[in-house]
């Protein structure tokens, strides 16, 4: 009896906290910019049923009137043929555009962060202008393009040994209060690895294809502090340098050996560094004009995977930066 009562008592405070958390919103942000990109009926109500006040456009902002919540919804939803499915989930709130007051869900704002300075800003300031890169799948960063409509859409897929463009259409999915609560989402999405939007048309049509998610590490440790070009090929060029640190430990010093490294993009007899690093994330001609492009990751919790493009190239380099996606760790 008393353990049915102890049950019975869990239960009645999870409910209660359950009815609480529909009763309070816990904003994330003053602000809110509306990520579907058909744009967003204001509602009078909060509910999907209730008369439109009137259609919000993409990437608008929109303020928060108050932190009442009035009930959480799941509201939309995508299975892919890969089988891989992603929701619309989120609070309503009454929010205000212009003069109009209104409801809208979370699943479709999302949070506008106050700005805040961060290292080479002016070489990121400068991307994501007349192309823009993105990573299909789960995230939490805000990889918004501001000009959507502006941009043709193009998915590259390795599948059944070829390396293609395609057109893609793609929606944001946002399930707010999850971690990991940003989601870029194909519908047709077996073999899909990345998505470039550009102001200029491609081919839709079979491209070169030379590295993919490769991984240049050297296996064993470095028997010396030596700098040595580790692997090599017409398009890449991996520099390993070996160290040693001495770690203090309970017996005195031990020796800590690890390389550091350097990725070039090569053409002929010219070499450009690109990252610190021996990870690519692919290289190939993704413009289609004969010469190699390169997709390579900086950073890890707070990382950006950045498109250098051939035919973008200035005096004195191989290929010339234009976008970036923003990841990273969730916590």
């Amino acid at each position: 009896m008393k353990k049915f009562k102890f049950i019975l008592l869990i239960i009645i405070v999870s409910n209660t906290l359950f009815a609480q958390e529909f009763n309070f919103y816990p904003p994330m942000s003053k602000k809110y910019k509306v990520l579907a990109v058909s744009g967003l009926n204001l509602r009078a109500k909060p509910n999907v049923k209730s008369d439109i006040v009137k259609k919000i456009a993409y990437n608008d902002i929109v303020r928060l009137e108050h932190k009442d919540a009035y009930g959480s919804e799941k509201l939309d939803s995508m299975t892919t043929i890969s089988g891989s499915t992603y929701y619309s989930q989120g609070f309503w709130i009454k929010v205000r555009h212009g003069k109009s007051l209104g409801f809208l869900n979370t699943a479709y704002l999302y949070p506008v962060y106050p700005e805040y300075r961060i290292a080479d800003e002016e070489f990121y300031d400068a991307l994501n202008k007349d192309f823009v890169l993105l990573m299909p799948g789960y995230g939490c960063r805000d990889n918004l393009v501001e000009d959507y409509h502006g941009f043709h859409w193009y998915g590259y897929y390795k599948r059944d040994g070829k390396s293609y463009l395609k057109k893609v259409a793609f929606e944001y999915f946002r399930m707010d209060g999850e971690m990991a609560d940003m989601s870029i989402a194909v519908k047709e999405d077996e073999g899909l690895k990345f998505i470039v939007g550009t102001k200029v048309e491609f081919l839709e049509q079979e491209i070169k294809s030379i590295h993919f998610n490769k991984n240049f590490h050297e296996s064993a440790a470095p028997s010396d502090t030596l700098e040595k070009i580790s692997y090599s090929d017409l398009h890449c060029e991996v520099h390993a340098k070996g160290h040693l640190r001495k770690l203090p430990t309970r017996d005195g010093e031990r020796d800590y050996r690890y390389w550091t490294y350097k990725f070039y993009a090569c053409h002929e007899n010219e070499k450009q560094l690109l990252v610190e690093g021996a990870f690519v994330n692919w290289v190939g001609d993704l413009d289609q004009d004969g010469f190699m492009d390169y997709i390579i990751t900086r950073g890890e919790k707070d990382a950006r995977t950045i498109l250098y493009l051939s035919s973008h190239r200035k005096e004195n380099q191989i290929v010339a930066p234009v976008a970036c996606f923003y990841s990273g760790y969730c916590c």
